[in-house]
């Protein structure tokens, strides 16, 4: 696996973020064009990661297992968070049509 290096500028905008504009920017990066793409990579690595589970040698391997264990969890992870936004999001809205009405 590459090291990745984050760029300083991205590092600081994310010390900057509270939680409330990070859900805010995770629930629109659903409406956008790019979501596709990250669900598409997304996918990718989870089927990365259920091969080296059902091919490595947990014996031999056991460093590449708990890698791809990692990856399937921050994954799960990931998805989840999105889905409970998205929940969140819409439990809010019906709220706020009831009060109009």
């Amino acid at each position: 696996m590459k090291n990745v290096t984050i760029p300083q500028e991205v590092l600081h905008v994310v010390g900057e973020m509270n939680e409330k504009k990070m859900e805010n920017l995770i629930s629109e990066l659903q409406t956008t064009e790019y979501w596709p793409a990250v669900v598409k990579y997304l996918l990718q690595r989870h089927e990365y990661a259920q091969s080296v589970l059902f091919t490595a040698e947990p014996s031999k391997e056991p460093d590449k297992i708990s890698h791809a264990q990692g990856i399937c969890a921050g994954l799960s992870d990931l998805i989840g968070y999105v889905y409970l936004l998205k929940q969140k999001s819409k439990k809010k809205q019906k709220e706020e049509e009831t009060i109009e009405e």
